[in-house]
């Protein structure tokens, strides 16, 4: 069973190259994020624009109770839902989803 954290709205402009945390802090009460399996990440978009370019996603990293995503590109004016599953060391699948907005400031 996944259970579903929400992450905070985050905007990011098209020409960023950064850091996100997905934090699951109030999911995991004593139990870590387990670093097997690896998390897994993946993107959906939303407000589709013709010719659009996707975010590209790096690695997830753990840094329990946080998987920090690295996220870059994009096109302004397109939002993305950005989901997280990890595997906690009690053996649950947790899931955060994010809602990242790029604009060109």
């Amino acid at each position: 069973m996944a259970i579903n954290a929400l992450v905070p709205r985050q905007i990011k402009q098209p020409a960023e190259d950064r850091l996100y945390d997905f934090d699951f802090t109030n999911l995991l009460g004593a139990a870590t994020v387990a670093a097997s399996p690896a998390p897994t990440v993946a993107q959906e978009k939303q407000n589709l624009i013709v010719g659009s370019v996707n975010v590209t996603l790096g690695a997830p990293v753990i840094s329990s109770p946080k998987v920090q995503v690295r996220i870059s590109g994009g096109t302004a004016g397109e939002d993305y839902k950005i989901t997280v599953v990890a595997r906690d060391s009690a053996g649950n699948t947790l899931e955060a989803d994010g809602h990242l907005q790029v604009r060109e400031l």
